[in-house]
Order: C-alpha cells, then structure tokens, then sequence
C-alpha cells in the first residue's frame, strides 16, 4: 500500500511490501498528473526519491518520469525539517553533528558567565540542549562530538576538578530535571517511539 503524508510544504509518498516499487511509481504518477492539473509546476531536479532497497535504488535511477520527463535523483539520505532523513542501513547525523559543535561553543560563553550553577544549569536546560537536539530522535550524533558536549556541560553546571565524573556531576548537580544529553537523548526518543507506536 502507498501512505501520503505532508510534511510542511513537502508532499511523502511511503510505499510498503513486496509490488512497493510498483505501487510507488504509479502512485508518484498520479500525483505529477494531479499537481499539473491544478496548475502547479513540477521541477524534476528539487524532487527525491529513495529506497530501503538497493536493486530499488538502482531502476529508480534510470526511470524516466514522463510527466517531467526526466530522471528523479535518488538519495540515502536527505535533510528535512532540520535533520537528517535517512533510508538505507547507513544512518547520516552530519546535521545533528554540526548543530552540536555550534552549541558547545555556547556552553562555553555560559561557563563564562557569572551567574550562579543553578542559574547555569537553567540556561544550559533552556539555551543548549533544545538547539543541540532537534532532530535527535531519527538522526544519530557522533559520539565524539557527543562526549565533548557532556564535557563541556559538566564544566558548566559544577566545579571544574581535574579528578571529576561526568556522570556524578549530573547526578548531583543539574539543579532540577537531568541536564545529561545523553539521557535526554534516550528520553526524547523513548518519547517519540510511544507516539509512533498509539498514532500507527
């Protein structure tokens, strides 16, 4: 079967089982067909396809769509709605990864700030970790990038110690609900997968 979903000013088409190629292409059809007939222009090359499967990756290379007469690139992994969209066995984070790096350099400026921890600790829960993990629940963050995030946080919220543990700072130190990115990670995509598995 073929789902349509609309994600902002982005049509979806899914297409599941084994005639998926099949039903995606017809369904794909139609839709060229619909837009043209509402007037609508349909640019080929700001159109993406893509697959779970390689031996569908590769006719849909060469596939000439008729109504834009032309091929429809096809892709691994695409960002939308600032992250990353991934399909094949590869998971890409380069979005999630870069976002990350401009936030630690954030952290940064509040550790150098002199507000109390408690007040830091708002501000790294406020500030940091919404910019740093939008997206987190379908992209995956370098886990280098990741470690130096957690870091720079525990430098932030408690007492710089050459001999100190990330993970007791967190424990003792987040002056309210746990400022641990990687805790936040798992929560928000425990969260994400709840709402998937009652809307689906």
């Amino acid at each position: 079967s073929v789902h349509p979903r609309i994600l902002a000013d982005d049509l979806f088409l899914i297409a599941y089982g084994p005639r998926h190629e099949k039903l995606f292409k017809e369904a794909f059809e139609f839709t060229h067909a619909f837009l043209i007939d509402i007037g609508a222009k349909v640019a080929g090359n700001k159109s993406l396809t893509f697959s779970s499967v390689s031996a569908t990756r590769a006719r849909l290379r060469k596939h000439l769509w008729p109504r834009v007469d032309c091929t429809i690139r096809v892709v691994n992994s695409t960002r939308d709605l600032g992250t990353h969209l991934s399909a094949g066995n590869a998971l890409n984070g380069a979005t999630i990864t870069d976002r990350m790096k401009t936030v630690i350099q954030t952290l940064c400026r509040i550790g150098r700030t002199g507000f109390s921890y408690r007040t830091k600790a708002s501000l790294v829960r406020i500030a940091a970790l919404p910019k740093a993990l939008y997206g987190c629940e379908s992209a995956p963050c370098n886990d280098s990038v990741l470690g130096q995030f957690r870091r720079q946080a525990a430098k932030v919220i408690a007492p710089v110690s050459k001999i100190a543990s990330a993970s007791l700072v967190y424990a003792t130190s987040s002056h309210g609900s746990d400022v641990d990115i990687v805790t936040e990670i798992l929560t928000r995509r425990v969260t994400m997968m709840r709402r998937m598995a009652c809307k689906h």
